[in-house]
């Protein structure tokens, strides 16, 4: 007997005794119902959710996913010539190469999927379901791309059923990891190397030299209002210097974040002392056995004679240990910087099929170019 499933329209909706019999929260927040309430309350505008719940033949709770409904750029991973060929081409027709895409997961990077099963699911039977709901919304939304984001290693091997299914599999961001445990700051201080240490004390320095000083916060400390448009403007400035564009988030997203999450929810402020301006800050988000920096922004401006960036990621790094998190994620990009906060690479996966049609055709044939 195959498995069944539940569509919800909204994460208000879903049997919440049955999600956390499945969901592990404890390294992963993003399957919190608060979280998904959190996009539903500040994207409304620029994607839709959905949460499914997956049930055995005896009607057991076996798995949940979380679906959105997103539009973005396919050229974003592929090849550099590629990329320019698209730009030029979108001069002509705006819309080349842009879709609206069906998602298993959600449009926010957090290193990892929003699908959760239990210990004995049934892979065969449970990709058989994510592929039925998938393939519904994408023809009842008219989207022409399905893709299923973003799995370490071990999850994406799991779900390698799809490849019978039409997906393709193929690399995403590179992630990393902090795995060791450290009680404070100054335990990881500790460790690291002499030349690292004496980089660190440079760094703050610098930090200290150019008046700034910085506040370790929790989201009901007040973020609400500290987070004003002019600080949001500070997260543009580092979105528009990604290399990676996939999502962009809206000042709401961040004050939602800290009020759907007044604890867990961790922020980073740096001010200059003079003005008590906010030139930086650090967003994160806290489980029971891992800590997850999700979001930066930086005044550009100051960044050269206070190295704004890399303080902020220190500081975020001490917000994070005094939660004593078994590891803390670092997120994508700034590799050589992020390996040399002690973090580990890890590969992320995604799987992508193309539907509906001649246009789902036609993009099918083009999907293995458009990934490095």
């Amino acid at each position: 007997m195959e498995y069944s499933y539940v569509l919800f329209d909204s994460s208000q909706d879903v049997k919440q005794d049955e999600w956390y019999a499945v969901c592990d929260l404890s390294r992963n927040p993003f399957m919190d119902l608060r979280f998904i309430s959190v996009l539903e309350n500040s994207m409304a505008s620029d994607s839709q959710y959905w949460c499914a719940l997956i049930y055995d033949p005896q009607s057991r709770p076996v798995a949940a996913a979380v679906f959105s409904l997103y539009r973005v750029d396919g050229s974003l991973f592929a090849p550099k010539f590629i990329q320019v060929m698209a730009q030029a081409t979108r001069r002509i027709l705006p819309s080349f190469l842009m879709f609206k895409l069906l998602l298993c997961g959600v449009p926010v990077g957090t290193g990892g999927g929003q699908i959760a099963a239990v210990d004995d699911v049934d892979w065969n039977q449970l990709t058989s379901a994510l592929d039925e709901i998938a393939s519904r919304l994408a023809r009842e939304q008219k989207s022409i791309l399905i893709s299923f984001k973003e799995f370490d290693q071990l999850f994406a091997d799991q779900l390698s059923p799809l490849d019978q299914l039409g997906y393709h599999r193929a690399n995403s961001i590179m992630a990393y990891e902090l795995r060791d445990h450290f009680a404070s700051f100054d335990d990881y201080y500790r460790t690291r190397s002499k030349r690292t240490r004496a980089n660190m004390r440079k760094f703050f320095g610098k930090f200290d030299a150019a008046g700034m000083s910085y506040e370790l916060k929790k989201g009901g400390q007040d973020i609400e209002s500290v987070y004003t448009d002019d600080v949001h403007r500070l997260y543009e400035a580092v979105f528009d210097r990604a290399e990676f564009k996939f999502e962009h988030l809206p000042a709401d997203f961040f004050r939602e974040l800290a009020r759907q999450f007044p604890i867990e929810s961790c922020f980073t402020i740096i001010r200059h002392d003079d003005d008590e301006e906010i030139v930086g800050f650090c967003a994160g988000l806290a489980s029971a056995e891992a800590h997850h920096l999700l979001y930066c922004g930086v005044n550009y401006e100051h960044n050269p004679q206070a190295d704004l960036y890399f303080n902020l990621m220190y500081r975020g790094l001490e917000n994070a240990f005094r939660g004593s998190p078994q590891s803390v994620h670092l997120g994508a990009s700034a590799d050589e910087f992020k390996k040399r906060l002690g973090g580990q690479p890890q590969q992320l996966f995604i799987y992508v099929k193309a539907v509906n049609g001649i246009r789902g055709w036609c993009v099918d044939k083009v999907l293995p170019y458009l990934f490095d």
